[in-house]
C-alpha cells in the first residue's frame, strides 16, 4: 500500500510565535484527503457532527485515515455526505477555534517575508526552543513504522536511556539483518515512581517517547523474537 503525500503549509503560530509545517491535505491512492481542521474552517459543520459521521458512515483507510496527528477525510465522502462549503454570506462559529467568521476561512496563517524578522528575533531570544522546532518538523516529514512509549518501575536516568537506544538499535539492525534501521528518541522526567510522587529535583527517573523505522524489514515489536537491552544498571528490557 503506498504512503499518503501530505501536503504541507509553511505556516506561522500566533501564538507559540514559531513557525511550523501544517499538514493541511493528502493525496492517498489517488483520492484527495482535508484535514479536520481544514474541513471545519471552510465546510457547513461542526468538529462533532464531521466526526460522528465518517466513524458511523465511513470506511477508515478508504474515506478517512490518521497521519501526523490529524484526521484526513476524502472529499468524495464530504460529497457524499451532504457537506458543503459555507455559503459566503453565512456567519458561523468554528468548533474548534470557537470564533465566528463569515464565508469559508482558511483556518492557518500562511509565513511569508514580512515574518523573517520575527524569526529571527525568536531565534536569539530562545535558540533551543526555535531548534527544537525544526528537529520536529523535519521528524514529521519521515516515514515512521512505530510510535512507542516505555516507562519503567526501575530507575532509568538520561544516559541509562541513551545506552539502552544505542543497544536497541544494534540489536535490531543484527536481527533485521538491516543497516537502515533508524530511532529518533526523547526522554521525559516522570513524575510518579511506583505510586512515589518525585519531581526532577528529587530524582532523575524518566521514561520514553520514540519513533521506529524498520528501514523496509516488515516486522513487528509485538511478534519478533524477544530483544533485550542491558543498561549500565543491569536493568532488562524487551521489547
Amino acid at each position: 500500500m503506498n504512503q499518503p503525500q501530505l501536503e504541507l503549509l509553511n505556516a506561522y503560530n500566533e501564538k507559540n510565535k514559531i513557525m511550523e509545517y501544517i499538514s493541511t491535505g493528502a493525496t492517498f491512492n489517488n483520492i484527495h484527503y482535508i484535514s479536520t481542521p481544514v474541513i471545519i474552517g471552510k465546510y457547513d459543520t461542526s468538529d462533532v457532527t464531521l466526526r460522528k459521521k465518517y466513524k458511523k458512515e465511513g470506511k477508515y483507510m478508504k474515506d478517512y485515515f490518521f497521519s501526523d496527528g490529524r484526521v484526513f477525510v476524502s472529499e468524495i465522502f464530504l460529497k457524499k455526505q451532504n457537506i458543503n462549503l459555507i455559503p459566503t454570506n453565512k456567519t458561523v462559529r468554528n468548533s474548534i477555534t470557537k470564533e465566528h467568521h463569515t464565508g469559508p476561512k482558511f483556518p492557518y496563517t500562511k509565513f511569508d517575508n514580512s515574518q523573517e524578522t520575527k524569526m529571527e528575533q525568536l531565534m536569539l531570544n530562545n535558540p533551543a526552543l526555535y531548534n527544537g522546532k525544526l528537529i520536529i518538523n523535519e521528524l514529521k516529514k519521515m516515514h515512521w513504522d512505530e510510535f512507542i512509549t516505555i516507562s519503567t518501575g526501575k530507575f532509568m536516568d538520561q544516559n541509562s536511556w541513551d545506552q539502552a537506544m544505542l543497544n536497541f538499535t544494534d540489536l535490531l539492525a543484527l536481527q533485521t539483518k538491516s543497516l537502515k534501521i533508524r530511532i529518533a528518541y526523547s526522554t521525559e522526567v516522570s513524575i510518579d515512581i511506583r505510586h512515589k510522587r518525585v519531581t526532577k529535583y528529587e530524582n532523575n527517573h524518566r521514561h520514553i517517547h520514540l519513533f521506529l523505522d524498520y528501514g523496509g524489514s516488515s516486522i513487528i515489536p509485538k511478534v519478533q523474537k524477544p530483544v533485550k537491552l542491558t543498561t549500565p544498571d543491569r536493568f532488562k528490557l524487551t521489547t
